[in-house]
Order: structure tokens, then sequence, then C-alpha cells
């Protein structure tokens, strides 16, 4: 009934502890299709030891003409997938029990909706998790997700696998931050419907090599180059079809960033930055 997707890249001592939390899983009609993204270490063996033992991991390796990274695993895995329901992952996070069941028992119950969202919380060990302190939804819910006021992580939603046949592209394999945020968006500006399941169902691990804890150190204008080209690709991956509401987000990053650069006499993003500029021009 679900396929759980999730990429994989040199996760080898990190993996065993989220695959177990899928097999602990309270629902048990599940597949879990596992890609991995060329890893240089042990995660492809790691990947065959639990597929041999558990037939409902189903082990794939990107295939060299896709691009490399997460959002072309993800796509390539929703090929393979056969559930009902889509359920998206991280090869580093964890699934309390109850997760699949309640959020399957929800999103049936809630017949009219494209998909059901729960949240996250983050962990160091699966011992010692905080309740998240963030929003999923809001009475101006589109408006709100672009200004990232409120937002839902990676595994947050539970589609319906009939929903997401029906778009022309998923993740933008262009991106390798804020690729999440750039697929959620698009399906917001599109009119879908989904309903918050207030409950945390998974824990985020914060880790050196999490791509929360590399971003969250790099440095403040490259944050800014990012979102700037995750608007931009929004922009395009929309056809223009929203062109106002794109032109009043991009004009307050663009005047920020500038800024920014300038401050920090990074003149080097200035060409990115007009680049981003000129897309949006035309």
């Amino acid at each position: 009934m679900v396929s759980i997707i999730i990429p994989v890249f040199n996760r080898e001592g990190l993996l065993a502890e989220t695959l177990d939390s899928i097999i602990r899983q309270t629902f048990s009609d599940w597949e879990c299709i596992l890609v991995d993204d060329g890893s240089q270490d042990r995660s492809l063996e790691v990947l065959h030891n639990f597929a041999g033992k558990e037939a409902r991991f189903k082990v794939y390796e990107r295939p060299e003409s896709w691009p490399k990274g997460a959002p072309s695993c993800r796509n390539f895995g929703f090929l393979k997938a056969s559930g009902t329901y889509i359920q998206f992952f991280d090869s580093d996070d964890i699934m309390l029990p109850e997760m699949l069941a309640e959020k399957v028992s929800f999103i049936q119950e809630n017949k009219g909706n494209d998909f059901v969202v729960s949240k996250m919380a983050e962990f160091i060990t699966p011992d010692e998790w905080s309740p998240p302190n963030y929003q999923c939804i809001s009475r101006n819910t589109v408006e709100d997700f672009l200004k990232y006021r409120i937002y839902f992580l990676t595994p947050g939603p539970l589609f319906r696998k009939s929903y997401l046949d029906k778009q022309s592209k998923l993740f933008d394999d262009q991106l390798n931050k804020h690729q999440e945020w750039e697929f959620y968006s698009r399906l917001l500006l599109q009119g879908c419907q989904y309903k918050l399941l207030d409950k945390v169902h998974c824990l985020r691990r914060i880790h050196d090599d999490s791509i929360k804890s590399i971003f969250s150190t790099s440095q403040e204008v490259e944050a800014k180059n990012l979102k700037l080209k995750a608007l931009t690709r929004l922009n395009r991956n929309t056809g223009n079809n929203y062109r106002g509401l794109m032109i009043k987000l991009f004009w307050k990053d663009y005047i920020r960033s500038s800024f920014l650069f300038l401050k920090y006499r990074k003149f080097k993003y200035f060409q990115t930055l007009n680049e981003s500029l000129m897309s949006f021009l035309r």
C-alpha cells in the first residue's frame, strides 16, 4: 500500500538504524525503494544485506544517464514505486513505529486531500528529542510557505500516488538545496489540497554530515545564492504562471543579496545574481 523512497549516498554507518525503524513499523504493507547515488563506502553492501533478509526492501543504483543527487534518485525511485501512497524519506532519519499506520489511516479518512502532512523532530540520539517548533499550515498557506514562514520537511507528506502521477515534473534535479521547498511550493501554487496530522512521526538526525548541518555552517552569502536559485527554478518550472508573485519575492531577495554580496565583497556571486534576474525578466 505504501512505497517508501529513499536516496542513499555514503551512509554506511547510519543506514541500519534507519532501515530498522522501517522494519519496526506497526503497518506492514509497504515496500522500501532504496536508490544508491554512487556511494563510495559500504552503503550498497548494507542495502543488499537488508534486502537479502527482507524482501520488502528493493535496491537500485541510479543510472549513469541520470544526474547525480537526491532529487534525481527520488524521481527514479518513483518510477519503480507500485504503492497506492508515496512516502519520501531520508537515509539518516528515523521513523517512529506508528508513522505509516497513522498517516495511512488519516489519508483514508480525508479522501478529498492529495496528501497529508505530519511533523519531524530533531535528534542526536533517538531517546533525546524535543517537540518541533514550526507550523505546516496557516490562513495564507501559499504565501507563507513561499516566504518560509511555514514549511514541511522531506518526509512530512504522505502522497496519493495517483496525484503525483499527474505531475509533469517531480523534484528538480538541478537543485542541491531547497529542492523540497521548490517542489512543494509548485504543488501549493497549483492548488493542491492537504491536511495536517499534528503529530511527530519521525526524527531528523543532526550530525556533521547531514544536509542541515552542512548548510547551516555555510557562509550566509552562499545560502542567499542557493535560495535565489531555487526561486528562479520555481519560476521556470511553473511556466511563469505566477509572474507577479514571483517577481515580488525575487526583488526582495535580490536587493538583500546584493547588499550582502557587496558587504562581504563576494563579487563572483553577482554573475549568478544577474543570471537569475535575466531569467525573471524574460
